[in-house]
């Protein structure tokens, strides 16, 4: 009975040293100064990854597998992906992969034909809570 207590009591003091641990340089959220962290504007912030800014929205949605029409309001060529807003409500988030088609009057063209403000058309599927855009209409704005 005493080997069981000792083996529980090592096994105890082993699994809070592991959690109680933190490698060198990582802090925790509640030490970090209240000036460090940065304020971002409404909904959309941007960071600095590897030299290189990228933008990212908040509160997007997932839809059902579809094709959807809406405006392009970020398109960051660096993360190749865009943000559509579909509606008042809805803005969907996709990120391109080498199948994904862009078409412009009926030909393919490269993603740096996408631009802020663009009226698109997006097939997409779901997958879990992402969406692949299978193919990327751009659209003459009316």
């Amino acid at each position: 009975m005493k080997k069981y207590f000792l083996n529980l009591a090592v096994g105890a003091l082993a699994f809070a040293a592991v959690v109680s641990c933190k490698s060198e340089g990582e802090r925790d959220v509640n030490d970090v100064p209240a000036g460090d962290i940065e304020q971002t504007s409404e909904n959309i912030s941007s960071q600095e990854v590897s030299g290189l800014e990228t933008k990212e929205l908040e509160n997007t949605q997932t839809v059902p597998s579809g094709t959807y029409t809406g405006q392009a309001i970020i398109v960051d060529s660096e993360q190749k992906e865009i943000y559509v807003r579909l509606n008042d409500t809805t803005t969907i988030e996709l990120y391109f992969s080498n199948e994904t088609q862009i078409m412009r009057d009926g030909e393919q063209v490269q993603f740096d034909a996408l631009q802020e403000g663009q009226t698109v058309e997006v097939e997409v599927e779901r997958s879990g809570e992402s969406l692949k855009p299978k193919m990327v209409r751009i659209m003459e704005n009316q």
